[in-house]
């Protein structure tokens, strides 16, 4: 009886990989652990975000975005492109990349945690010593935390997909438990930040230990692994900016409490962004660095096709549960609702990051370039137009234009490539 059950599931796969040209068992080994673990993130994030509704004020909880704001743009400077350089060194077994990656992500992640001083030195002499203690506080981890994430990056390479998704799990509950304990014997923005910091960091530096150990790099090194990654890294620079600086600027024209409500607007359609980008760039670099270009052009567009259907499936499911989960989880950012079931339809756009996984896997560095400033460049753009003259709605709408006005460019550069 088991037997029979095994075989007609080998058949429904194999049947869905005939029409969907996914590799249904690739995806099926490694999906299994790296969605758990993404699993594990979102329901992580889900009882985080219910003791911030109910244990924080707006005020404070908007101080506490807008930090994490800041320290997402201060890692600029630990050159995340790496990551993905070593995802493609690691792929083609040059695996003592590791090292070099290391050394480099430590080395300039110095100047991120200089310019965290210095903000905080700002904030210090303006008089908001919340502000002043947090990013002081953080900015010496700053380096550590960006660069010993390179495990992640390493089990991917390696398709360890088994060990990259326990260790994600491990970390996760370790985070949110500290969390949720700190919350409820402090409010202050500073304590929070500088323990989810140093939390991740510890974490960080001893799975980055154990993977060595576990999974020993060789002697062979990727001699443009490095000069690849700081070109991503230039790229990305844009690309972290115009994905953080929506909160700064809601801070800036709006103040405090419009961030909550705009975070929370936005918590459940980036935790959804968040699982399917994480997945599918883990799954799909490294088996587009194998592959010719030629074979992934002529199977992209069906997967690309494929993809927009589960994320239109998604979006509707959104729509109707919206009103639903912010009534029984956030009743104190009901407000929130109708900016999020708009914020969805981002979503809709998500298919097309595979040409840009197709980008980095072949290391055309000109396209990449090119697709990902000009939707970014068009995302600021619009933020900056529409902020301040729209509010909140202006926050929401300006990366879904964006998105929309720069796909028939990116396709153009997947044609033309």
């Amino acid at each position: 009886m088991i037997t029979k059950v095994k075989n007609s599931i080998k058949d429904f796969l194999l049947w869905a990989q005939k029409y969907t040209q996914i590799d249904i068992f690739y995806l099926a080994k490694g999906g299994f652990w790296l969605g758990s673990s993404q699993i594990v993130g979102i329901l992580s994030g889900l009882l985080l975000s219910i003791l911030f509704a109910n244990l924080l004020s707006k005020e404070t909880y908007g101080m506490y975005r807008y930090v994490l704001s800041f320290s997402a743009i201060f890692g600029i400077f630990s050159l995340n492109g790496i990551d993905t350089s070593l995802v493609r060194a690691v792929a083609h077994n040059k695996t003592r990349t590791l090292f070099t990656s290391l050394k480099t992500k430590l080395s300039w992640g110095v100047l991120g945690s200089l310019l965290g001083i210095t903000l905080g030195g700002y904030y210090y002499f303006k008089g908001n010593t919340a502000l002043a203690l947090s990013f002081i506080l953080i900015s010496p981890l700053i380096p550590l935390f960006f660069s010993f994430q390179l495990y992640n990056a390493y089990l991917n390479g390696k398709k360890s997909f088994k060990l990259y998704g326990v260790l994600n799990i491990i970390s996760q509950i370790i985070i949110t438990l500290s969390i949720a304990l700190a919350l409820f014997f402090t409010k202050q923005v500073y304590l929070l930040v500088t323990i989810l910091f140093l939390t991740q960091t510890l974490l960080n530096i001893i799975f980055f230990i154990y993977t060595i150990k576990k999974l020993p790099p060789n002697d062979s090194e990727s001699p443009e692994a490095i000069s690849f990654g700081k070109h991503l890294s230039l790229i990305s620079v844009i690309d972290i900016v115009a994905i953080n600086i929506d909160e700064i600027l809601v801070w800036h024209f709006l103040g405090t409490i419009p961030v909550a409500i705009y975070s929370f607007a936005l918590l459940m359609p980036k935790q959804i962004d968040t699982l399917l980008v994480r997945i599918l760039n883990a799954l799909v670099i490294p088996k587009f660095a194998e592959r010719t270009k030629e074979l992934i052009k002529i199977n992209l567009p069906k997967k690309i096709l494929s993809f927009l259907v589960l994320t239109i499936f998604i979006v509707i499911i959104y729509l109707v549960l919206a009103p639903f989960v912010f009534s029984y989880l956030f009743p104190n950012y009901l407000e929130s609702i109708n900016f999020s079931r708009v914020a969805i339809l981002s979503l809709l756009f998500s298919s097309l990051m595979l040409i840009n996984f197709y980008f980095k896997a072949q290391a055309k560095i000109k396209e990449l370039y090119y697709s990902t400033l000009t939707e970014r460049i068009i995302r600021i753009v619009l933020l900056l137009i529409l902020l301040p003259r729209y509010g909140i709605w202006g926050a929401i709408l300006a990366p879904i234009l964006s998105l929309a006005l720069s796909t028939p460019y990116v396709l153009y550069l997947f044609k033309k490539s």
